[in-house]
């Protein structure tokens, strides 16, 4: 039975193989570089043909240093794509050799964050975080939504691998947002450095054990292990295996994809959406087309006769956005769960607080 509900399919493909292409945040591929990697770099077949669509012309590689390179995409005659224009000078700058290791993270949007691994010791290649130190002048980077922005060093030390949220939350790094120019470089006196950096220890899960512990009976020190332990695990967030979804949740999405409209999108929940942090994000691609670059906005969400106000919040560097406040009351008023399914149309605007504003009305679906 265990073999029969991993074989299940949706449009062909396994839930698994449905539920990571098109609802996970991060995807990731790996390439090994042959002798013919310098001019441009293949993109494997399968990255390739469930990313094709979501993929502009140009993209952002970000080395480990932090700094972004423009790169281009484009498609060979059997459908492959590769890094093209651009992708010369990154291998050039983060001296890449045949036989190095390349792990690539696509954000979902226009950015990969990459990952070298040298190929003689299969370890990362140190010169890969520290090219502030020989980098000319800031480089020019398209922007998610059309503009351009200067691209520096981010200084935290820790490269692009995984951005800090505050990376993500500040736009393009090396910015001053108050007038638009790029930060001046780094300068760093390496013979100034100490040899070992004091690193601070790291926090203790739990609070030191008083010096009466010892002193408590075997009954009492069970009661307070016992509360620690539940303490731990409540702060951990754990919780059990997912279930795959059930035959009724993959039938519901069959009936919400031929429900959802040309101007529409569908969202799968999961526990985010209706557990825990209530945020629902909007696709990138139906932002773009559909709204307008405010950072808040205020939204109505329709179900039958009954309105939900809610609040849209854009992402900073306009990457992403999604309903915050007002989702967590629909989630619970509707009861939504696990792999239920909401489609959202367009319901129209209605007029805002102030004459030249105006307030997204949305409806709903929901399948279950």
């Amino acid at each position: 039975m265990e073999a029969e509900e991993g074989t299940r399919t949706c449009n062909g493909r396994s839930w698994e193989e449905y539920m990571y292409w098109t609802h996970f945040q991060f995807t990731h591929f790996c390439r090994f570089l042959h002798s013919d990697f310098h001019h441009s770099l293949a993109i494997p077949t399968k990255f390739s043909t469930h990313m094709s669509s979501r993929l502009p012309g140009t993209v952002a590689l970000r080395g480990p240093s932090g700094i972004d390179w423009a790169v281009g995409v484009a498609m060979s005659d059997d459908g492959t794509l590769f890094f093209s224009g651009g992708w010369k000078e990154f291998a050039q700058d983060h001296g890449l050799q045949a036989g190095d290791l390349l792990i690539f993270r696509f954000n979902g949007h226009s950015q990969f964050d990459v990952l070298v691994l040298e190929s003689e010791s299969s370890c990362e290649k140190t010169r890969s975080y520290f090219l502030s130190m020989k980098q000319g002048p800031p480089m020019e980077v398209k922007k998610a939504w059309g503009s351009t922005a200067a691209a520096t060093p981010s200084g935290d030390g820790c490269g692009g691998f995984i951005p800090s949220p505050e990376q993500h939350d500040g736009g393009v790094g090396g910015v001053d947002d108050g007038t638009g120019r790029p930060l001046p470089p780094i300068e760093i006196d390496v013979d100034t450095l100490p040899p070992h950096p004091p690193q601070p220890p790291p926090p203790p899960l739990l609070p030191s054990c008083p010096p009466f512990i010892t002193k408590l009976s075997n009954k009492q020190a069970k009661k307070v292990l016992t509360k620690k332990v539940v303490s731990l695990n409540s702060y951990r967030g754990a919780s059990t295996p997912t279930p795959p979804p059930t035959e009724s949740k993959l039938e519901a999405l069959r009936l919400a994809k031929l429900a959802v409209s040309k101007d529409g999108f569908l969202t799968v929940m999961k526990t985010t959406h209706v557990e825990r942090t209530f945020y629902l994000a909007i696709p990138y691609s139906w932002m773009k087309k559909h709204m307008d670059e405010r950072e808040r906005q205020d939204m109505i969400l329709t179900l039958g006769e009954k309105e939900w106000p809610v609040k849209f919040k854009l992402r900073v560097n306009k990457n992403a956005g999604g309903l915050t406040n007002g989702w967590k009351k629909f989630a619970r008023d509707n009861n939504l769960q696990q792999y239920d399914v909401c489609v959202f149309d367009l319901g129209g605007e209605r007029r805002g607080p102030d004459p030249e504003s105006s307030i997204m009305v949305l409806k709903v679906q929901i399948f279950r």
